[in-house]
Order: structure tokens, then sequence, then C-alpha cells
């Protein structure tokens, strides 16, 4: 029987459409996004997480807990959108997630299980690299660098207006 997990989901780049941001925004809230690990959030809730997440210079984090659900309509939404994402997941009721997605805009995601001591990369292309020299094994954490978003700024960007035009529609449905 599949486990139910806490997830958390770390958005961040750059977003200066309001439409292909609302796609985002619409898509969380139809994964029962949460804003902490206590209460759902509705469209108003996201976008004042997002202006927040923008003023601090941050990325937006959004959770959900005791689901199957890994925030698959968000991840959808936001590759649409050109966003870089995190998804952190593990057992509910454990301390630690157990693993991660990550994708960089434009590119595919990348699952690796999380070990918040090492970093994980699989032994057989540490031996690969190894057997093809040094300069393979700098390539290889490049790569691995690469796809787990260290050279990512985390933070998202949306611009002022953007976020005023989100507020004025979403709060005019109300």
């Amino acid at each position: 029987m599949p486990e139910d997990y806490d997830v958390a989901i770390e958005i961040m780049g750059n977003c200066d459409d309001a439409a292909v941001l609302r796609d985002v925004i619409e898509a969380a809230e139809t994964d029962a996004a949460q804003i902490d690990w206590r209460m759902g959030a509705d469209d108003r809730d996201i976008i004042e997480a997002i202006s927040a997440a923008v003023q601090e210079n941050r990325v937006l984090t959004l959770v959900k807990s005791e689901t199957r659900g890994l925030f698959g309509e968000t991840r959808k939404a936001c590759q649409e959108a050109g966003l870089h994402y995190v998804v952190s997941y593990g057992v509910s009721g454990e301390e630690d997630f157990r693993e991660g997605i990550f994708y960089r805009a434009g590119g595919d995601e990348f699952q690796i299980p999380l070990d918040v001591a090492n970093e994980v990369v699989p032994m057989r292309d540490v031996r690969n690299a190894v057997s093809q020299g040094f300069e393979a094994v700098k390539e290889m954490i490049a790569e691995y660098d690469r796809k787990a978003l260290k050279d990512v700024p985390k933070e998202l960007v949306v611009p002022a207006e953007v976020l005023e035009s989100l507020t004025s529609e979403f709060g005019a449905r109300r």
C-alpha cells in the first residue's frame, strides 16, 4: 500500500507574465497547496505568499501534508511558465524529506534521494567518470550541480505591476 507523504515545493525564477503566473496559482490551488502545514490555501493566499516571497527575495514555498500527490499540476504549470522548482518529500510524520525532484526551466526533472549530510551521486557514475580521468570527474560534478540547481538564484522575481494585476483580479472574485 502506498504511503502518504509530506511534500514541499520551492518555486524560483523570473515571471513577468500575469497570465502565466495565474496558471501557476490555479494549478497550486488544484493541487490543494498549503502555505503552512495546517490549512489549505486559496488563490488569494497563494498571491499573498508570492508577494511575500518577492519582497523578501526568496523562493515561494508551498506544502501539502498527508498526501499521495507531489504537486503534479503545479510542476506542469511551472514548467510551462519557465520557472525552476525543487520538490522535497518524505513519509508523513517523519522528521526529514527522503526524496527530491529538481527541475531547471527548459530541462528535464532530476530525481534523487535526499541526504541532508551528503550529496548523492550514483556510484556507477563516479566509477565511470574516474575511469575516464580527472576532467570527466569535474564534468560529472558540474553536471550534478547544474541538475541540482546550485547555480540558480533562490528567489522568485515578479514585477510589481504583475502582482498588482493578479491581486486586483483575484481580489475582485470574492
